[in-house]
């Protein structure tokens, strides 16, 4: 019967070119029999090829977050602010970071500042982890919210920062805007800020280039996307994997995954499609004699591994 019914579909079949889920079977009267010639049994089985349905296209990514990386900082929440522990370069970096952020701030948009430091101006900080970045932008002025997707990080921030009172209000509430969410719900809220930073975070998201999307939407018109991150090079690998997490024990291996690093032309295209255009970039490299991070310019060599980027939205907004 099999040979009959391949002739009758008029089509050569193998195993090799039937894919299981396009076939449909079903139960028909055999079409040469009338009823009353039928047998006891007059139903045959009959295959027929159902096309496969068009592709669905590809949907653009509803969240950023990786569950993984949340657990993983999830589970490094209560060290945060132990200089000797697995956060220890994040503490050494932090002045670097900061003396940055400030300077591009008043090279950029000085028209933003009221007074001393950052007063008058509105920072986003995503995935503010313990509050390093957050404290330090507080204390020079800013008006800052700091945003984690892991609770631990958020609950571990804000008691930190109560501890300061210069960042108490009169009220003994937290003067920085600690909340446990993400980008994508601040952009889904219409939230705008002068400047945004995402500071060691781009490496651990799950799609840097939709990441930088949602950073661009929460900016105001002619405000600033700061990134820090780490290129994609052998010498990064060196520097960031070989030595810092499995020869020198800077941070717990794992840390880092290589395959995520985002070079600075990779960057400067995601930010420029995003609306946002490069403006400043600098080179961030550990200098062990001095013990200490330092800003350099923004050749090939400084940028190689660690990096700092400005971009700009345009005046009329992203």
């Amino acid at each position: 019967m099999s040979r009959r019914l391949i002739r009758t579909l008029g089509t050569s079949f193998s195993a090799r070119n039937i894919r299981k889920d396009a076939l449909s079977t079903h139960f028909s009267p055999a079409p040469h029999l009338s009823p009353s010639e039928s047998p006891a049994n007059p139903y045959r089985l009959h295959t027929i090829v159902v096309p496969n349905p068009s592709p669905t296209p590809p949907q653009p990514p509803t969240s950023t977050i990786d569950p993984s990386e949340v657990a993983k900082f999830s589970r490094l929440a209560e060290s945060w602010w132990d200089p000797d522990g697995p956060s220890r370069l994040l503490h050494l970096m932090n002045g670097a970071r900061v003396g940055w952020i400030r300077e591009t701030v008043t090279r950029n948009m000085p028209e933003r500042l009221v007074g001393r430091g950052l007063e008058g101006v509105r920072v986003l900080d995503v995935g503010c982890g313990g509050g390093f970045l957050s404290e330090a932008l507080a204390r020079l002025g800013a008006h800052v919210v700091g945003v984690d997707a892991a609770r631990e990080n958020v609950q571990v921030a804000t008691a930190h920062a109560l501890k300061d009172p210069s960042l108490r209000r009169a009220d003994g509430t937290c003067l920085i805007d600690y909340r446990n969410t993400t980008a994508e719900s601040l952009l889904d809220q219409g939230e705008k800020f002068d400047v945004v930073c995402a500071m060691e975070i781009l490496e651990h998201v799950a799609d840097a280039a939709h990441f930088i999307q949602m950073c661009s939407g929460l900016l105001k018109p002619s405000s600033l996307l700061l990134v820090s991150t780490i290129s994609r090079t052998p010498l990064s690998y060196l520097v960031t994997v070989l030595l810092a997490e499995h020869l020198l024990r800077f941070v717990e291996p794992g840390t880092h995954d290589y395959e995520k690093y985002c070079t600075p032309e990779e960057l400067t295209g995601m930010m420029a499609k995003a609306g946002v255009m490069e403006v400043e970039r600098r080179g961030v490299m550990w200098n062990p004699i001095a013990g200490r991070w330092e800003v350099g310019d923004g050749s090939a060599w400084t940028t190689g591994a660690n990096y700092f980027m400005a971009g700009k939205s345009d005046e009329l907004g992203v």
